[in-house]
This record gives C-alpha cells, sequence and structure tokens, in this order.
C-alpha cells in the first residue's frame, strides 16, 4: 500500500485477514506448547512442546508484522480464554487472590504475551521492530481508521431503519449504501461495513439475524457446558478452539473475515470439533442427555448434509473468478443496459450507462428521469448531480439547476470533480453559475469538509480573484490554533495579496507568520524576495535575512533567497557574496557553484567562469548543464580542444538537446573557420 509502513500478509490480500487467520490458529500451537494434550505420547511430549512454541512464535511475530491492531486486541483475547479454561495443576498451591480463574488468566496472559513480544520484536529485526513502531505511533497520534468505520456503520443504520424486518437482500449492502452515504462524497467503493454483525443485520433483518443468533446462543450453551466434562488432557485443545471462536467473534466487530472463505473454513472447521468433543464427551454420560427419539435420522441427517455440502462446493467451484462488482462491463448497447439494470437494479452506474447511450435520442423529460433515479441511488455523487444540474438548465429550469449545482459542489469541494470547473471554465460559466459554485465552497467550508478550502482558493484563482483567496486563507489561519498550520495558511494568504498587488497587506502576513514560527525560513524568503526586492530595497532584503539567521531559520536557504533577491534587484556583487556565504557554509552546493558560475560568464570573465563550472561538473558528474556551461566559458577563452570535450560530454548526457546541438554545430563551424592552413589554432 502506496505510503504507508510494509505490512505483512502472507497469501492474503488483506493483512488484516491474514492476521486473523494466524489468530485462530495461534490458541492451538500455545495450548500444545503449555499444556499436556493427547496429541502425542509423554514420550515425544518435550519435543512436541518446542514445536510447538516455535510455531507459536512465528504465529505471534506474523500478527504482530501484519501491524492489524484488531489482530493484536484478538491475540491478546485467545490467550485470555485460552488460560482461563484450560487446567492449571498449581492452582491449589496458590495464594487465595490468585485462585480466582479471572486473576489467573489476566496475569499468565499478561506474562506470556510480554515474553512473546520480546522475542517477537528481537526475531523480526530492526526492520520489522520500525513497522511496528510506526504503525504503533500512527495509532496514538494520527487517525487511528477506526473513526472512518464508525462512521460507516452510522451511515448503515439507515439501511436497518427502512428495511428493519427483513432487510435489503444479501449481497445487496454495497450497492445500496452509497444512497445512506452522509457527504462528503468519497470516490472509494464501500463492498464491506467492516462488521459483519451490522452487515448481516442490513441484509437479513432482525428476523434473519435473529436466527442465526439462535443458532449460535443454542451451540453456545453446549459448548460452554463441557469443559467439566472434559478430561486435563482434552480441555486444552477444546480451550484453544474457543479461544479460536472468540477471536472471531471478536474480530467480527470491525472486519468481515467470515467472508473470506479461507477463514470461514478455519473457522466452521473449529467450530464443528468443539461441537463433537463436547457431544462425544457428553455421550459418554447418557444421564445428561435426552433419550434418542428415533434412529432414523441418525442416518438421513448426515447424507443429507453430505448431499447438500457437494452441491455448495460444486457451486463455489463454478463461480465467476473476478468478484462483484469488478465483474460487470460496460454496456455498449441498448440491450446489454438494461439487462445490467435488471441484474442490478439499485446500482447508479448500471442508469447512467443506459442514460449515457440514449442521451442525444431521449427526450429531456426521460434524461432527467433516469438521473433523478441514479441520484436517488447515490444522492452525494458528483457527477450524477452535475448530469441532473445541466438536465434542469436545458429544460429551463434555472433556478433548480442552479440549486443542484450548490448542492453538488457541497458534496464534492474538489475542481477535478466537477467537468465545468476545468482550466478552461471561466469564459462560458455565466455569474449566477459561478456564484452557485461558491456557495457550495462555502457550504462545505462552513461543515468543515476536506478539501473545501484549498478547492476555492484554487476557484478564486482561476477566476483572478486574488484578494478574496488571500482574505480566505486570512480568515482561516485566525482560526487555527496549530501553529504550523496557522503560519502556513498566513503564508498562502500573503502570496495572494502579492499577485493581488497588494504589497502591505502580503507583507503584514509574512511577518505574521515570522512571529508564528520564527525557525520557518519561508517568511523571511518571501519578504526578501517578494517585497523587498520588488521594491529595490536591498538593504531591507538584507536585514530581514539577517533576522531570519538570528531566529534560528535555516542560513543556507535564507543566503539563497538573498542571492535571489540580488538577482532581482540587479545587483550581482550583492549575489555573488550571498553565494559565496552559502559556500562558506556548503562548499559542495552544487547550485551555488554552477550560479556562482554563470554570474561570472554573463560578465564575460571567463576564466572564473570556467573555474566554477568545472568544480560543478566535478560536484555533479551527471549534470549536462554544468558541462555545456563549462564549454561556453572554455570556449570563450579560446580553448577549443577542451571545449570539444566538454560540449561531447553535455550531449552525451542529454543527447537530445536541440539547443545543446545547435551550439555545438556553431561551435564546430568556428573552430573550422579559425582552423591555419597548416591545422593550428589562431593565436588569441
Amino acid at each position: 500500500m502506496a505510503g504507508e509502513a510494509p505490512r505483512a500478509s502472507g497469501p492474503f490480500i488483506n493483512p488484516d485477514h491474514f492476521a486473523n487467520y494466524l489468530s485462530l490458529i495461534f490458541p492451538m500451537a500455545l495450548a500444545c506448547a503449555l499444556f499436556r494434550t493427547l496429541l502425542r505420547s509423554r514420550t515425544k511430549e518435550g519435543a512436541f512442546r518446542i514445536l510447538s512454541g516455535l510455531a507459536a512464535l512465528l504465529l505471534f511475530s506474523g500478527i504482530l508484522l501484519s501491524l492489524s491492531r484488531s489482530g493484536w486486541m484478538s491475540a491478546l483475547l485467545g490467550v485470555s480464554v485460552l488460560l482461563w479454561v484450560s487446567p492449571w495443576h498449581l492452582q491449589e498451591r496458590m495464594p487465595s487472590v490468585l485462585k480466582r480463574r479471572a486473576a489467573l488468566a489476566v496475569r499468565f496472559s499478561l506474562v506470556i504475551l510480554c515474553l512473546l513480544l520480546i522475542l517477537s520484536l528481537f526475531f523480526v529485526g530492526p526492520g520489522g521492530r520500525k513497522q511496528v513502531d510506526s504503525r504503533l505511533q500512527e495509532t496514538v497520534m494520527q487517525d487511528t481508521g477506526l473513526g472512518g468505520r464508525v462512521s460507516i456503520w452510522k451511515d448503515a443504520l439507515g439501511m436497518i431503519r427502512d428495511f428493519p424486518l427483513l432487510g435489503v437482500g444479501l449481497g445487496s449492502w454495497p450497492d445500496l449504501f452509497p444512497h445512506y452515504q452522509t457527504p462528503p462524497w468519497s470516490s472509494g467503493l464501500y463492498r464491506e461495513a467492516h462488521n459483519d454483525y451490522l452487515e448481516l443485520l442490513s441484509e437479513t433483518g432482525i428476523i434473519g439475524f435473529g436466527f442465526l443468533a439462535w443458532f449460535f446462543y443454542r451451540c453456545a450453551k453446549i459448548l460452554f457446558r463441557s469443559p467439566r466434562l472434559l478430561s486435563r488432557k482434552v480441555l486444552p485443545l477444546f480451550a484453544a478452539l474457543l479461544s479460536a471462536l472468540g477471536v472471531m467473534a471478536f474480530h467480527e466487530f470491525f472486519d468481515f473475515n467470515l467472508q473470506i472463505p479461507a477463514n470461514a473454513f478455519l473457522f466452521t472447521l473449529f467450530f464443528a470439533l468443539a461441537l463433537r468433543m463436547t457431544m462425544s464427551a457428553a455421550s459418554s454420560q447418557p444421564s445428561n442427555l435426552p433419550a434418542s427419539r428415533s434412529s432414523s435420522p441418525r442416518v438421513f441427517v448426515p447424507a443429507a448434509i453430505a448431499v447438500v455440502a457437494f452441491a455448495l462446493l460444486v457451486f463455489s467451484l463454478n463461480q465467476e473468478i473476478v468478484p462483484y462488482p469488478y465483474n460487470l462491463k460496460e454496456p455498449f448497447s441498448l440491450t446489454d443496459a438494461r439487462d445490467l439494470i435488471l441484474s442490478h437494479p439499485a446500482r447508479a452506474s448500471s442508469h447512467l450507462s443506459l442514460f449515457r447511450l440514449v442521451e442525444d435520442k431521449a427526450p429531456p423529460l426521460w434524461q432527467l428521469n433516469e438521473l433523478g433515479v441514479a441520484l436517488w441511488l447515490e444522492p452525494t455523487n458528483p457527477y450524477v448531480r452535475d448530469l441532473y444540474a445541466l438536465a434542469l438548465l436545458r429544460m429551463g429550469r434555472k433556478q433548480e439547476g442552479l440549486e443542484e449545482v450548490t448542492r453538488s459542489v457541497f458534496y464534492s469541494p474538489s475542481l477535478s470533480a466537477h467537468f465545468y470547473l476545468g482550466e478552461a471554465f471561466p469564459p462560458w460559466l455565466s455569474q449566477k453559475e459561478k456564484e452557485a459554485v461558491e456557495e457550495g465552497f462555502k457550504k462545505a467550508l462552513a461543515f468543515e469538509y476536506p478539501g473545501a478550502m484549498d478547492g476555492l482558493a484554487s476557484f478564486y484563482t482561476r477566476l483572478g480573484r486574488f484578494t478574496d483567496e488571500g482574505k480566505l486563507y486570512e480568515e482561516v489561519a485566525l482560526r487555527m490554533k496549530d501553529p504550523g498550520a496557522k503560519a502556513g495558511h498566513l503564508l498562502n494568504a500573503g502570496l495572494a495579496y502579492v499577485k493581488a498587488g497588494e504589497g502591505k497587506k502580503a507583507e503584514a502576513l509574512f511577518r505574521q507568520a515570522a512571529l508564528t514560527i520564527p525557525q520557518d525560513s519561508r517568511s523571511y524568503h518571501h519578504l526578501a524576495i517578494l517585497i523587498f526586492a520588488a521594491r529595490g530595497d536591498l538593504n531591507a532584503a538584507k536585514a530581514v535575512v539577517s533576522e531570519g539567521i538570528g531566529n534560528g531559520a535555516d542560513p543556507l536557504s535564507l543566503y539563497f533567497s538573498l542571492a535571489e533577491a540580488a538577482q532581482k534587484a540587479g545587483n550581482r556583487e550583492e549575489e555573488k557574496s550571498a553565494l559565496l556565504k552559502v559556500l562558506d557554509l556548503r562548499p559542495s552546493s552544487s547550485e551555488a557553484v554552477f550560479r556562482l558560475g554563470l554570474l561570472y560568464l554573463q560578465e564575460s570573465s571567463f576564466d572564473r567562469a570556467a573555474l566554477y563550472f568545472s568544480k560543478a561538473a566535478s560536484i555533479n558528474p551527471s549534470s549536462a548543464a554544468a558541462f555545456y556551461h563549462l564549454g561556453l566559458a572554455e570556449e570563450g577563452r579560446y580553448q577549443f580542444v577542451a571545449a570539444d570535450k566538454v560540449y561531447t560530454r553535455a550531449l552525451e548526457l542529454l543527447p537530445n538537446n536541440i539547443d545543446f546541438q545547435q551550439r555545438y554545430e556553431a561551435f564546430r563551424r568556428k573552430v573550422a573557420q579559425n582552423q591555419k592552413p597548416n591545422g593550428g589554432e589562431r593565436s588569441k
């Protein structure tokens, strides 16, 4: 995932599902390492425990490197349940405070997890430790991702409210969720609710969810009644299975692991094994079981289950490999569009595809109705709403169309999301339409939607309303508490006022930004170049650079700023002085060396120019510009052989540069004209 810390995912696409799979197996490996079980004889028990311990360490390391926070919590839960249910031979020797099973489980869980954590962090090495550290830092200091999921859960509650009894139908959640999704619009596709309980309740309603809850309740009664019936050698395995079931039950609150075939199969296998162990233990005590009604179901039920299982297996193997909705193709005919709508009527894109196929041929009212259907299904989609607004405007319903434009920009405050806000929009966008767009941005800004401020600022820039842009940044900066964000907005406001020709306001804002963060060199840079150099006041530029250096700003960048200000003011000596100060701080600065070479080249001081360009080329041997300008300097001082050599090198580095080629050809002609008959060069 670009821009994120690397995460272990094994053969899974999603690291969270990988962590869940390992979390299901982890209690089993830990149980075999800590307790005596029936899986091995007493003679091989030691070796088996060592193997199980290594497996537990490997599994825990995988969970750790998956960087799945719910996976980490699931591992802790699994250990706690394992130690809660498993037998402890030393419990009767412990103090009375530790005899309580809850206290015992918690204490030993922490000890085991700390030990595994220490070993795993050592095992994964510095790279793995850095990954875990960055994930923890992200959890503590940034958005943990839970906020985004909670917003999805809140929106999905509307689906449950509208379809409480029977739900929207299995598999229909991703199609209908956009109708309930609150703004601002997101281009991402939410295929799952990242909470299988909520998604199942939305799709099957209270009735379907109640049946499933009843099934698990009955199974839970059987499972929790059995620990006292199992022997000490069987109980650890049962505890591990129970821990795995608890891990899955917990993880389903934050993900959709039971919709992943591998995880669902493993969970079903563990669930069946736990029930099998329970029923086997219960069958050894006939007094605790009700009398069998008849023997015929014992043959019929397994046979029926086998037939159904085989049918489901055949069905699953014949499913389409590409999952929905990625298996859908854009229709190219009305028949294809009709079939797509009939098969997926709740997808806004299906109706939009039909609209695009018949847009020019259909009556305006039909177009409006079809777009209205798509808009109802996905009300925050700016592409659909913009087409709907355009249809209204074409029908002469201007006020309604402008209101839809405002609403569209409000739901998605980004220039790139609206086709009429491209680079060339001002010539054909009317004044009322511009006002509608501006109102949408302002409403989004009032609701603090992401991107609203930058979108409105860019809108003002494209209209040439730089004063309004400056006021916008200035107002937002006044509300900012974070010094970095405040200084950034003050600088943006100053830059906008510079474009508007209001230098005094810009100067005041740059100085305010410098007071906010005195160490930020950008404030002094803008003051020196955009304010004082523009006025021709080089002394003031030098004073502000000295002020910035005194306040702890980066002197290297400020001396570069002073050189640029001197260049703008036309003072070459001050520019040289500033660049020499840069070289005093960093002798290997190729930029400073190169710029000094340019200054001396402009003054036709070819010897000094050649000296600096030669140094620039040695610092950065891949710089074609350094070799090219070195060739100009060598040519200027009549060192034609050296000039030919460095020109050739420049063309080797940048063979397609037309300017280099033309200059080199002119140089070759010049050399040919200056050649004496005997082949010698003409003296200077």
